[in-house]
């Protein structure tokens, strides 16, 4: 594990929000408001943390052009993380 990795494993884990949401996308590619929906995370809040994370190259939005019924998805170094917060609950 690289010290980048850990660096956003450190991230991602100080918030509720973000490690929440990236369980959810290791699940399958979703939207915000599918993300919202199923965490009961209000959606103010997942797109913000969906902009921190994007920020952070932990996830990546599919199709930005869209305005609406944008989609995301982990990045690899995403998957990585996901998996060792799996692996350390």
């Amino acid at each position: 594990m690289s010290k980048e990795e850990l660096d956003k494993y450190g991230f991602v884990i100080a918030s509720t929000y973000r490690k929440r949401i990236l369980k959810e996308l290791k699940r399958s590619p979703l939207s915000p408001k599918q993300i919202a929906q199923r965490t009961g995370i209000h959606l103010s809040h997942v797109s913000s943390a969906l902009n921190e994370l994007t920020k952070e190259n932990i996830v990546m939005c599919v199709n930005p052009k869209r305005k609406k019924g944008r989609i995301y998805n982990l990045t690899d170094m995403g998957r990585r993380i996901a998996n060792m917060i799996e692996q350390n609950p």
